[in-house]
């Protein structure tokens, strides 16, 4: 569980041999590539309007694939050699249908306008217009109507249509949406419409005849995308007459194997040097237990830097426990248990994310239980004795079963909720410690003053929140102690003098002051792990009450879709929960704490 070693390499060739060294770099498969320049070439051009054609094409034929064949064309397979064409047919195809669509869509609008005239009586048309008048029909609100303009011309009102009006070609209006009677022979539109939609039948049969293809124009795809990548490799190498370059980064570990390769290749040549600054990217080495964390990093879009230290650990540790103590059921648990199972059975092999889901679900099942949580429910409790011997009666959700107080079960869950947040605040100013010292920064006497302050500070919250008793003069010195220390010593870094430090750390006197009350903010941020598990269980307890009163005689089954869709929603208000506060707390108050700001390039060799 580490941040691998990177080293920096440059790779020289002949300007005529760019696309060879490419192409050996990415046989390699262990090159991450930087890009010094951003030009198109022709051939990345051409790639990228490939790939716009078969995305068109799978947008196009996933709407006409059924379940079935999805399934089936969801499977590998190798991209014909027509797949191109193919796929120009599909697109061409659809918007010939989209064409067609659109007119039918127009006819239909003439003829419902056209059928207003229904309403219309031939003896008010006498009456207003003359007997060899052209009509048209005309659209006009409220404003219009009472204009001057309107004022002087003559005109019938549709019935059932305010806004809709016959007026004499020979005096329209300006300003409002007028359609000739005599403009379109409404039969004609009629057999248009129709002939329209026969062709929209045959376009369907046509491109539901192409679904068969969509293996191969995954597989297309998958040689497109490889193609652009290698064309941006090569718009992105740096020419100089004759000579040209590209620089990446690789791990430590695979320097032999890059030169080894690169080796036999001798109209090449290459510098291996020491990696650092932002831009080397981050490659973490982890086990079988942090590999779980991978998902979540994922799903987030954020890696460490590759100066910053590796928390892989503790940061996958607490958010099992957020997430066990913010969902907090029992009964929860136990279905994303089944659900991580049905995941590991179905994939036939463990792999990050079905572990994840396992983990979770098993750590949720067991805090569940030691606070007697059942779907929220006393009832089950009660029916169910057995399960009240793991109950741990100071965290249980249901104190008057166990002899407790409301307000002891709660002063002890913030208790926990203060406890969490401390030790994993604790934790990070110890990891500072020992990085530190290893580097020989003597900053990281600032960070125990840090932990002095934080420790003291939870006494504090314990104090004001809890109603716990302590000595406010050794809390006061603990703050102190550890202000002063922070304030003596953050601005130290190797290689500075010991006047230069304290003199740097002096100027940041006013953020210190300011660091310190929010080190405070961060203690008692840690109270969300209370507040929300709370409100699940009160959600739950709802949910309950409402179907209680349905779950005997006819009404049984409302009162059973009351309880799925009730539990159902409450468990993913709990995931999102633990979206917004779980993750928080190690992202924000934890990462803070340990000076990760998560802005790291993950690690991604160009193969």
């Amino acid at each position: 569980m580490s941040i691998a070693e990177m080293k920096k390499i440059t790779i020289l060739s002949k300007t005529d041999d760019r696309r060879h060294l490419l192409d050996s770099v990415r046989k390699l498969g262990v090159v991450h590539i930087t890009e010094k320049r951003n030009i198109s070439t022709n051939e990345l051009s051409n790639a990228e309007s490939d790939k716009n054609l078969l995305l068109q094409c799978l947008s196009v034929l996933d709407a006409y694939a059924d379940k079935d064949k999805k399934k089936k064309a969801g499977s590998e397979g190798r991209a014909s050699e027509n797949v191109f064409e193919s796929a120009k047919m599909v697109v061409d195809l659809f918007k010939q249908k989209t064409q067609a669509q659109n007119d039918i869509n127009a006819i239909d609008k003439y003829l419902a306008d056209m059928a207003l005239w229904d309403n219309v009586s031939e003896n008010e048309l006498k009456k207003a217009f003359d007997a060899n008048s052209s009509f048209a029909l005309a659209k006009a609100d409220k404003k219009q109507l009472k204009s001057a303009e309107f004022e002087k011309i003559r005109y019938v009102r549709i019935p059932n249509s305010p806004n809709s009006l016959i007026l004499s070609l020979d005096s329209l209006p300006s300003g409002c949406v007028t359609y000739k009677m005599c403009g379109k022979d409404i039969v004609e539109e009629k057999a248009k419409k129709e002939e329209l939609e026969n062709k929209v039948r045959d376009i369907n049969k046509s491109i539901a005849s192409f679904v068969s293809i969509i293996p191969s124009v995954k597989a297309a795809l998958k040689d497109v995308n490889r193609n652009i990548e290698f064309e941006r490799h090569f718009g992105g190498m740096v020419n100089n007459g004759s000579v040209a370059y590209l620089e990446g980064y690789i791990p430590s570990d695979e320097v032999s194997k890059v030169k080894n390769g690169l080796l036999n290749e001798k109209s090449f040549a290459y510098l291996i040097e020491d990696a650092k600054g932002d831009e080397t990217p981050t490659l973490i080495k982890t086990n079988r237990y942090t590999s779980m964390l991978s998902p979540v990093l994922g799903i987030l879009g954020i890696s460490p830097g590759y100066e910053e230290k590796d928390v892989s650990f503790w940061f996958l540790s607490f958010f099992a426990v957020f997430f066990a103590l913010i969902i907090g059921d029992a009964a929860y648990g136990l279905i994303i248990s089944l659900i991580g199972l049905a995941l590991i059975i179905k994939a036939k092999k463990f792999n990050a994310m079905n572990k994840l889901v396992l983990m979770l679900g098993i750590c949720t099942f067991i805090w569940g239980a030691l606070t007697g949580t059942w779907f929220g429910s006393e009832a089950v409790l009660t029916a169910m004795p057995f399960l009240q011997k793991v109950v741990v009666p100071q965290f249980t959700n249901f104190p008057s079963l166990f002899g407790v107080t409301d307000a002891f079960t709660q002063n002890s869950m913030m208790r926990l909720s203060f406890s969490l947040g401390a030790l994993q605040l604790c934790i990070a100013c110890v990891l500072n410690v020992i990085q530190k010292i290893k580097t020989k920064d003597l900053s990281f006497v600032a960070d125990i003053g840090w932990f002095s302050t934080i420790l003291s500070l939870y006494f504090l919250a314990l104090v004001l929140v809890v109603g716990q008793s302590f000595n406010f003069m050794i809390i006061a010195l603990g703050v102190l102690v550890g202000f002063v220390l922070v304030l003596l010593f953050r601005g130290f870094e190797p290689g500075i003098s010991f006047a230069s430090g304290i003199k740097k750390s002096l100027a940041g006197a006013f953020t210190t002051f300011l660091d310190t009350i929010s080190a405070f903010g961060n203690v008692m941020s840690y109270i969300r792990l209370f507040a929300v598990g709370i409100a699940s269980v009160a959600i739950s307890q709802s949910f309950n009450g409402l179907a209680s009163g349905l779950l005997h005689g006819p009404l049984i089954i409302f009162g059973i879709m009351i309880l799925v869709i009730g539990h159902t929603l409450n468990m993913v208000l709990g995931l999102l929960s633990v979206v917004v506060h779980g993750v928080r707390l190690n992202v924000m108050e934890f990462s803070s704490q340990c000076g990760i700001e998560w802005a790291g390039i993950e690690y991604h060799p160009f193969r």
